[in-house]
This record gives structure tokens, C-alpha cells and sequence, in this order.
């Protein structure tokens, strides 16, 4: 730009701003008394493509302090605030990040809160809101369900929505920078002291959100408009992503290297921690199969439970989850002995003890169809912590000692 002259036209009436064209270089018609930039040549400046009315510096936004909730990573609010800050950065706003619950909100100024309902960011709210004064001035609210966008894709529909967002703001500033008093203290209205700016619009006509540059458009239907499904896959619809929480019954099998097999019951809940860890906890049944000897039986029951923490090795957002885990169970045993007296009398003894062992446990869960049910299959070996073996005349002929081989197969509720 050659040059510019600031020119103070000090008319006391509140009439509208008026524009010839951008080539004509110069503005015409009542102004209010705003400092009134004026072109001398006629190559005046373009306005940068990012820009929309009521953002940047000369009386819009051009501060946004940025607030996230939910128990997420770090690693995912840092990508999400990174992408934001040159979003906003190219129409003019800078960020400020603030941890939620860290500082009350500013009593003027624009906040932006981000709440995130997981690490997966499937349900997102946003909400920007300004204050002045201590008051709120206007309120904007959103929540996305971004469960249609692949994983990869997420943040960037985010960032895209919150810039939608950011626009829709600058336009409810500017219509409160505009319904101020002319002869107040205020910043003067967006655009009125630019040769290039626009007619205003009457107070009748909406102040419509202005759309996002057309290269950034196309960006966006490029990289976020999700794909158009194959018929294949209309046919097949995939499931939606596995959930926090998963309640599983399941019909074990144990078999232990001192002679005791087991069979019973396991219920067990897990659930998801943060990035690909999980804990479990079961509840654990068993009836121990007879064992015969030269003197009698022996029979066997355990009660117990197992605690355990785990990492996701595969995970295809909701078809098959395959887990590696590591615990320890522990519990109540008891043994029973059965035999004949060599008089003919039957006599009994029956041993309670405990028992304790550390293990590890496969599993994959396979979804079943669209449905919060999936069949699970593990398998698991563990070695004694402390074992128990039951005797007779001839020594020891049985016992839950030795290495443990287990395995187990159910049905598992996921919500």
C-alpha cells in the first residue's frame, strides 16, 4: 500500500455507513465518529482470506480462551489444541489454553469449552460463550456424535465445528458492537471504517454467518465428508464402538498339574482405563471332578475371585477386541475323602483350605452383529502362589498345585 491518511469525520448523527465499490477507493455518506481509514491509490489491501466480520483485531474477537473437560489424555486435548490454534489463527484469533477447574472465567473475553466424552471423542459438547462486565453476553452451544467419522478423522471434524463456531461468535459480537450506543466508549462496528467494507444492513435483514473461504471448503468436504459405503457394506452395517464397561458370564474349564480339574462359573466386569489399558474383576465357582483312589474318593469345591489388569492388543472399533491380561486369584477350597472302613463302615474327612495363584489370560470378544452382546473365548496359564494337595494311604493322589492351564467361553454385555 502507497499510503494512507486517518481521517476524523465527527458527525454527531447516528446515520448508516455507506461504500462505494473497492476500486473507487473511498467511502461516502453519513459515518458515525469512528477514525475512518481512507485509501489513497486504488491498490488498497485485500482483506486475508481467513477473515470474517466480528473477528481479528479493530473490535472483534481476536482472543479465545480454550477450556478442556473430560478425563482424556493429554495427547488428545494437545493435537485438538495444536489444530485449533491454526484454525483460529487464520482469522486473526490467538488461543489460550486453561486447564478446567485451574481459574475462574475471565469477567470479559470469549471462552471456548470443549467437552469430551472420551479419549474416542464419539460425543462431543462445545460451548463458547462471551462475558463483559462480570455479564454474559451470549452463549453458544453444540454436541456432535461423531460416531459415523473414523477414528482418524475425529479431530478434524472437531476443529472444523468449533471454527464454524468461532464464526457464528464473531457475528453475535458484532451485531452487540453495532446495538451499542453511537457515542459510547466501545471499538468502533467491524468493517464500518474500511473503503472496501460492504453496504450495512438494515436493521430488518438477518446479519447471515459468513461462510468459511472456498479453498478451506474444499478442504474440509475433502477430508471429512464421509465416504459414500459400497454396497457391501450397506449390506453388513458395522457395529458401534465398544463402550467403557463390559459385564461377562462364562463357563470355565481349569485343569491343574497336581491332578484337580475344575469346572464352574466366572462373572466378571472390566473396563476401560485410559489409551489401552483395562482392570477386571471376576467372581469364580467350581466343582472339582471325583477322584478315585485305592482307599475311597475325593471330592473338591472353590470359591473365589481373581482382580487383573490388561492391555488392548487389537481393537477394530467394535467387531473384535483381543486382550492381553495379567492377575492373581485366590479363594476358599475344600476337600472331601470318602471311603470304606475294613469292617464295612463308611467314613468321611473333610480339609478347608485356601489356595492362591498368579496368571495370565488371552481373550477376544467378537461382537454379534449391531447388538451390546459378544461371545468371548480365553484361554490362560498360572502358577501357585499357594498350593494345596490331597493325601491317602498312599500319598499325596490329587491337589490344585503344579501349573494351571485355563480356558473360558461366554457371553459379554458391553455399555
Amino acid at each position: 500500500m502507497a499510503g494512507a491518511l486517518c481521517v476524523l469525520l465527527p458527525f454527531a448523527g447516528a446515520g448508516v455507513a455507506s461504500a462505494g465499490p473497492a476500486s473507487a477507493g473511498r467511502a461516502r455518506g453519513h459515518l458515525e465518529a469512528w477514525p475512518v481509514r481512507v485509501a489513497q491509490t486504488n491498490d488498497a489491501p485485500e482483506r486475508p482470506s481467513g477473515g470474517s466480520a466480528g473477528l481479528g483485531a479493530g473490535g472483534g474477537i481476536d482472543r479465545v480462551v480454550l477450556r478442556f473437560e473430560g478425563a482424556v489424555p493429554a495427547a488428545v486435548t494437545a493435537l485438538a489444541e495444536s489444530d485449533l490454534r491454526t484454525a483460529f489463527g487464520r482469522r486473526g484469533v490467538d488461543v489460550v489454553r486453561r486447564q478446567a477447574g485451574s481459574s475462574p472465567l475471565d469477567a470479559s473475553g470469549v471462552t471456548m469449552t470443549i467437552a469430551l466424552a472420551s479419549e474416542r471423542l464419539e460425543q462431543i459438547a462445545l460451548r463458547i460463550e462471551e462475558r463483559s462486565a462480570g455479564a454474559v453476553a451470549f452463549t453458544l452451544s453444540r454436541r456432535l456424535d461423531l460416531n459415523a467419522f473414523p477414528a482418524d478423522g475425529r479431530i478434524l471434524a472437531l476443529v472444523v465445528a468449533a471454527d464454524e463456531m468461532l464464526v457464528a461468535a464473531g457475528t453475535e459480537h458484532g451485531r452487540g458492537v453495532r446495538g451499542s450506543p453511537p457515542g459510547g466508549a466501545g471499538p468502533p462496528p467491524p468493517g464500518v471504517g474500511e473503503a472496501e467494507a460492504t453496504p450495512a444492513p438494515t436493521p430488518a435483514a438477518p446479519n447471515p454467518v459468513p461462510p468459511a473461504p472456498a479453498e478451506r471448503l474444499a478442504e474440509v468436504a475433502q477430508k471429512t465428508a464421509p465416504r459414500e459405503p459400497t454396497s457391501e457394506e450397506r449390506a453388513t452395517p458395522s457395529p458401534s464402538p465398544w463402550r467403557t464397561n463390559e459385564l461377562a458370564a462364562t463357563f470355565a474349564f481349569d485343569h491343574f498339574g497336581g491332578g484337580q480339574t475344575h469346572l464352574g462359573l466366572d462373572l466378571a466386569w472390566r473396563r476401560r482405563l485410559r489409551g489401552r489399558w483395562h482392570a477386571s474383576l471376576a467372581a469364580q465357582g467350581r466343582q472339582g471332578r471325583t477322584v478315585t483312589t485305592s482307599t475311597g474318593t475325593i471330592d473338591s469345591r472353590l470359591l473365589g475371585g481373581r482382580a487383573a489388569l490388561g492391555f488392548t492388543l487389537a481393537d477394530d472399533e467394535g467387531r473384535l477386541w483381543l486382550t492381553l491380561d495379567a492377575g492373581a486369584r485366590s479363594g476358599w477350597l475344600q476337600f472331601e475323602g470318602r471311603g470304606t472302613a475294613p469292617d464295612g463302615r463308611e467314613i468321611g474327612h473333610r480339609v478347608d483350605t485356601f489356595f492362591g495363584y498368579v496368571d495370565a489370560t488371552l481373550a477376544l470378544d467378537v461382537r454379534l452383529g449391531r447388538s451390546p452382546l459378544a461371545l468371548r473365548l480365553a484361554v490362560g496359564a498360572g502358577l501357585p502362589l499357594l498350593a494345596q494337595d490331597a493325601a491317602s494311604g498312599d500319598g499325596a493322589v490329587t491337589g490344585a498345585s503344579g501349573v494351571a492351564l485355563e480356558s473360558q467361553a461366554g457371553l459379554v454385555v458391553n455399555f
